[in-house]
């Protein structure tokens, strides 16, 4: 592929596996100041990055950021309470030597009888302006975050970034991925609040947008129909006066070389008969690498604006209803060009685990993903 130059993150840099290995044993040193920001949850791979960077580096001490979550509405059984429990003793073993800093996120805001969803504004408040500061790497951890309060993290921190000018610091985003446990946790019913992320709202929603056409890429992954009908019911369709486009994205090459077709399958009716889409607008992207999909859906959107320049340009919603991996290159695309794309986000009323027994076991084979997303390998 031909180098866009008017693109942030191409050229780019992705670690994984034994690059992540050697990262982390060469280039910190006893000099570097760093900050770890990671999320206390149940999912098992919660420490996977922490005890690889302490196993690395035991010497070194570092700040950390310990993101809780208020998840009281997210109908936690006993059982997962318990995985918790035992990732966060974990984790205070393995951070014994630094300063560690709580920081809770509350999710929801109630006022009376009303609610609404506030955690990703909460979320993006923890990171302030002079939070660069004195590091010289910040890292951020998102196997057990939430995506709103992930999405608005690292959209701050990109936003703090670009405004200072700042090209020494070195800001990673970690993800430990395995297939095998995503699919054993199950979202519930998605929430009745279905917005727009924060920081991440583009110009979709403003009066005098309603008119543009309306290019929709919701990134898909397996057991998201409902979440999927309700952004289109909602936000697509809903908007009776805009006429809109639909692109769905598959994950294609992946582990499972098939994977794309059962979730062509799984999706069929939605797609074919509720949306009439075309199937020439279905595009793929690889499973494993978020640049590839940034730089296809900065290519598709690229395409669509000059197409319908002549009406006024467009504007572009992405939804990720895939893996955590896939949904940084969608931050990325949203983040490059936050005008005119808003990242269409719909959380789920709670989460369920199936086969808890087998966590552990499956979280051997897990894999680790850093992208890296400013500072040595961008300086020219």
């Amino acid at each position: 592929m031909a180098k866009l130059t008017s693109m942030k993150w191409n050229p780019n840099l992705m670690l994984k596996s034994d690059g992540v290995d050697d990262l982390f044993d060469k280039h910190f040193t006893e000099k570097s100041k760093v900050l770890f920001i990671l999320g206390k949850g149940f999912d098992v791979r919660m420490n996977n990055f922490y005890r690889l960077f302490k196993n690395h580096n035991e010497s070194l001490s570092i700040d950390t950021y310990l993101i809780t979550i208020d998840e009281a509405s997210l109908s936690l059984t006993q059982a997962i309470d318990d995985l918790v429990l035992k990732n966060y003793e974990d984790f205070i073993t393995l951070s014994a030597i630094d300063n560690v800093i709580e920081k809770p996120v509350k999710i929801w805001e109630e006022e009376g009888l009303l609610r609404r969803r506030v955690g990703d504004k909460n979320a993006a408040d923890i990171i302030h302006s002079d939070i660069l500061n004195g590091y010289t790497d910040i890292l951020i951890d998102i196997s057990s975050l939430p995506r709103g309060v992930y999405f608005s993290i690292i959209g701050k921190l990109l936003s703090i970034i670009e405004y200072q000018k700042n090209i020494d610091l070195n800001l990673m985003v970690l993800v430990s991925e395995n297939a095998k446990i995503d699919s054993l946790i199950r979202n519930e019913d998605p929430e009745e609040d279905l917005k727009y992320s924060f920081g991440f709202t583009g110009s979709i929603e403003l009066d005098g947008e309603a008119e543009k056409p309306l290019i929709w890429f919701p990134v898909l992954g397996e057991g998201k129909k409902s979440h999927l009908l309700k952004c289109f019911n909602e936000k697509i369709k809903a908007k009776s006066s805009r006429l809109y486009e639909i692109c769905p994205v598959l994950p294609f090459p992946s582990k499972d070389p098939r994977r794309s077709d059962s979730i062509l399958v799984e999706y069929n009716e939605v797609l074919f008969d509720s949306f009439t889409i075309e199937p020439q607008n279905i595009m793929y992207s690889s499973e494993q690498n978020p640049f590839d999909i940034y730089m296809k859906l900065s290519a598709a959107i690229s395409g669509y604006t000059k197409t319908l320049d002549i009406l006024g340009g467009c504007n572009v919603a992405i939804s990720s209803l895939s893996s955590k991996l896939l949904s940084i290159g969608i931050i990325l695309t949203a983040f490059e060009r936050k005008d005119t794309v808003g990242i269409l986000n719909v959380n789920s009323r709670g989460y369920k685990v199936d086969d808890i027994s087998n966590f552990v076991e499956l979280n051997k084979s897990s894999e680790n993903f850093v992208t890296w997303l400013s500072g040595l390998p961008y300086k020219t």
